[in-house]
């Protein structure tokens, strides 16, 4: 990002501070004025959550780039449990997005549908427009790709689950790369072992709790 066309930027912990020091020989990393360890504006959030007790499990599946049946892979793995799933994808809606993530935005159309018949009532789909702050603290489990939502989710103590050979691309014809990984945040398995390790996140919540807090001491 060209961070050197503003007076000031924020990092909101630690180990974003030393992220960015290792880059910040570049002049487009350094604002004019200063660089500022100051936590993360969204966090303001934090204030407004109401706890409520849920009668049953539910996921947020929030991506990056929807291609390559990532969400059918989630839908058929939430299908072999008893869990609800929430779907939140980007709006994707300017007219330069419209033009450059037009096989994204076709992938959520067609992968919404297909999803609502693999689960029927267990899956809502979520208003892309939405702001996702307000969903962290209403689900048990954060599923994604490589999007800076699983960063984000730590403020609520949320863990996050990802498969690490996942593709991601931002169209269906270009050649993919596997996701970048971070276990600093999140923990990972592969495709063919979703399901199993959705389940053994859930048949030991307590452990992924206390881990997942001493990730958000890290970044926050």
């Amino acid at each position: 990002e060209n961070w050197n066309k503003f007076d000031f930027g924020i990092l909101p912990g630690n180990n974003w501070a030393n992220m960015w020091k290792q880059t910040s020989w570049y002049k487009g990393a350094r604002p004019k004025i200063a660089m500022l360890l100051t936590g993360w504006p969204k966090s303001i959030e934090l204030k407004n959550i109401k706890k409520k007790k849920r009668k049953k499990k539910i996921i947020l599946y929030a991506p990056c780039f929807e291609t390559d049946n990532k969400q059918l892979d989630v839908a058929y793995a939430v299908k072999k449990t008893n869990f609800n799933l929430l779907i939140k994808h980007l709006p994707w809606d300017t007219n330069e997005e419209i033009l450059k993530f037009r096989d994204v935005k076709n992938n959520i159309k067609i992968a919404n549908k297909l999803t609502k018949k693999i689960l029927g009532n267990r899956v809502k789909i979520l208003n892309s427009k939405s702001n996702i702050m307000k969903y962290y603290s209403k689900v048990d489990l954060l599923i994604t790709d490589e999007s800076s939502v699983m960063y984000e989710s730590l403020l609520y103590d949320l863990p996050s689950l990802s498969c690490k050979d996942w593709p991601i691309r931002t169209n269906n014809v270009s050649i993919p790369r596997m996701i970048k990984t971070d276990s600093s945040v999140c923990t990972y398995t592969i495709k063919s072992n979703l399901e199993k390790s959705i389940k053994h996140f859930f048949q030991n919540k307590s452990y992924f709790k206390k881990i997942i807090k001493l990730k958000k001491k890290n970044h926050f």
